[in-house]
């Protein structure tokens, strides 16, 4: 750019600047170097190949991007296109789509700082069944909020599931899964599921560091165990994923309580048990806990 003003500039107050033009042999304008980058020399007459324009508005210019060149044709002065606010369009080259705020949806991907451990389907006679498995790294305590879209091949929704994970510490996973009644998708089983994950700060107080859980499997069922060690109420949820070898055959929600308002007292330990319809080999237990509201 700066040789090709010079250039211009200097032709126009009446010097010779045809040194700065390089040919070959054959009288072509030869390849040469502007700005570091490979390209070829000043500009090229537009009506006779090889002959050096004099006049810039009559030229085609070389746009050189370090790979390739091509010839573009400006009408005018180009210097002249260039700072003309009334011709030159301003566009947007960027591909790239900002991250979310912690309160902004993530439409079909994540908050920053969430990460997809794994991504399971399941189906029955009754339900279908998005799962993932999620870990918080954002460095923070994070309330979290699911809404899965259940669609058809056309992309119409067909029905929404909803679900909250209370309070999720750094470091720590989680479990969202969504559940669609095939009865109330219109005898329509969806071809795709699009889901929006939300984050912000919890409105509970995480207690998962006074509680403890346990699962063993007896028979076709897993019993989940949840030790309160504090002097305060719990609030534990639990969901518990079969497995078939590396298949999810199926998945429960399942809350340990030992008061009347599904908690677990202080010094106690509550037990809850869970069914599985399919065969299955091994489970894996996730869980949160946070101080009962009002305690």
């Amino acid at each position: 750019m700066i040789p090709q003003i010079i250039y211009d500039n200097y032709e126009r107050l009446g010097f010779d600047m045809s040194f700065m033009v390089k040919k070959d042999s054959g009288g072509a304008l030869a390849s040469g170097t502007m700005g570091g980058a490979s390209g070829y020399g000043m500009y090229e007459s537009a009506d006779q190949a090889g002959s050096v324009a004099t006049n810039p508005d009559d030229a085609i210019y070389y746009v050189t991007d370090g790979v390739a060149s091509s010839l573009v044709s400006y009408e005018g002065d180009i210097f002249e296109n260039i700072e003309n606010e009334d011709t030159v369009e301003a566009t947007s080259t960027s591909t790239y789509i900002g991250a979310s705020d912690d309160d902004m949806p993530s439409y079909g991907g994540l908050p920053v700082g969430t990460m997809i451990l794994a991504q399971y389907f399941r189906e029955d006679d009754h339900n279908c069944n998005p799962v993932l498995v999620l870990r918080n790294k954002t460095g923070n305590l994070c309330r979290y909020e699911c809404k899965f879209i259940a669609r058809d091949e056309n992309g119409e929704e067909l029905a929404i599931s909803q679900n909250t994970v209370e309070v999720v510490k750094d470091g720590d996973c989680f479990v969202f899964e969504g559940r669609f009644d095939k009865n109330e998708l219109g005898g329509k089983l969806p071809a795709m599921y699009e889901f929006s994950i939300t984050k912000r700060k919890p409105y509970e107080e995480d207690a998962s560091d006074q509680v403890a859980v346990y699962t063993r499997v007896s028979g076709n069922s897993a019993i989940v165990t949840a030790d309160n060690t504090g002097d305060t109420k719990v609030k534990v949820d639990t969901y518990v994923l079969f497995f078939d070898k590396d298949e999810l055959v199926d998945c429960i929600w399942l809350i340990p309580q030992n008061t009347g308002d599904v908690c677990v007292a202080p010094f106690t330990t509550a037990n809850i048990q869970g069914d599985a319809y399919y065969h299955f080999d091994r489970v894996e237990t996730y869980y949160t806990a946070y101080r009962a509201v009002g305690d």
